[in-house]
């Protein structure tokens, strides 16, 4: 008997691995694809165990196998990371030589378990040079080995790779799945920040572990700045004061400045579409319509939405800023300049 109990929803996928399991034709190569802390990992980690066990009901968690692959102490299980900086002796490692390195060593069979597994996350940092050598792999793997990529952006596959694996998607949790994972690893549940996650464990984590305090406040020196700046050098202190803000170096600075940005697009989502307010932003919700200059519309959800609309295409021109790594200052600056704008001028 085979079962993902470890992994909260995503039904349709798990119907669909049983099957393919039982049936005994599970693909060699697979792309886990969808919003990031959804269950991915999780579920790549739960095949890993299932073609790996050696009990009846897959996976026991008691036998070797299953006991290796969750210390992460398997030798036929290779879990890498793009988005990790691997170091040997000191020096930077290509992952094009990992994959290399993994090809080689692709020709011996599993030293313990049944299948060797390579789970790769985040598979869309790979370089294309890196990806056209795990081809070699994908297109042409020995019957012993499977290949999990992780990512959110499908499209930064190569078509080569796509053609060749099993495609499922990780839709976002539903705020009940949310909750039952958070209780099962005795985590707090926090409403507000359980409303902004837009059903990813992963935003929750981020949200809860120190930025969601750090992005109210920049939020509310971005607001108090447009609903009272008069000129250029308040709105250019106003953008130094958030900058400073970031915890991080270099370009983990720019990864934050996107979270910051999908923040305040799900704030926008949470209290002008949804109609939630919550006290901590009260005064977001106030400011908004006190740059509208249009009390009416408060309870009108079509000018709302547009409000919505209007503010979310500053913030897709600001991630385009950020994407191509302009200046972080002149990012926020040209944000605060347009983004009271959006409120103004609604009917």
């Amino acid at each position: 008997m085979v079962a993902f109990d470890n992994v909260i929803g995503h039904n349709i996928n798990k119907v669909f691995l049983t099957k393919e399991i039982e049936e005994n034709r599970i693909p060699n190569s697979f792309i886990f694809y969808g919003e990031n802390g959804v269950g991915k990992h999780i579920m790549a980690i739960e095949l890993a165990k299932i073609l790996n066990c050696e009990d009846k009901d897959r996976p026991c968690n008691r036998c070797f196998n299953c006991k290796a692959i969750n210390s992460k102490e398997h030798p036929d299980i290779v879990e890498i990371d793009p988005q990790v900086n691997l170091k040997q002796n000191g020096e930077s490692v290509k992952f094009r030589e990992v994959i290399d390195k993994l090809i080689e060593n692709s020709v011996y069979r599993p030293s313990v378990g049944k299948k060797k597994i390579i789970i790769i996350d985040d598979a869309a940092f790979l370089s294309v040079p890196a990806m056209n050598n795990l081809l070699k792999i994908v297109e042409e793997p020995p019957d012993y080995m499977h290949v999990f990529l992780i990512t959110q952006n499908i499209n930064r596959i190569l078509p080569t790779i796509q053609s060749r694996s099993q495609l499922l998607k990780f839709n976002a949790l539903k705020e009940e799945e949310m909750r039952e994972i958070l209780k099962k690893n005795n985590i707090d549940i926090d409403e507000i920040i359980l409303s902004l996650s837009n059903g990813s464990m992963g935003n929750y984590l981020y949200l809860k572990n120190i930025h969601f305090e750090k992005f109210l406040k920049m939020l509310n020196i971005i607001m108090d700045t447009v609903l009272n700046a008069r000129d250029m050098a308040t709105i250019l202190n106003a953008s130094t004061k958030v900058s400073q803000k970031l915890s991080k170096k270099g370009r983990e600075n720019y990864l934050e400045l996107k979270e910051f940005f999908s923040f305040i697009s799900n704030v926008l989502n949470l209290i002008l579409v949804q109609g939630k307010l919550y006290d901590c932003f009260e005064s977001f919700y106030h400011t908004v319509f006190a740059l509208a200059k249009n009390n009416d519309i408060k309870n009108d959800i079509n000018s709302r939405i547009k409000m919505v609309g209007k503010a979310k295409e500053v913030i897709d021109t600001s991630l385009k800023a950020v994407n191509s790594y302009v200046n972080i200052e002149l990012i926020l600056l040209e944000f605060i300049r347009q983004f009271g704008g959006s409120f103004r001028g609604i009917l």
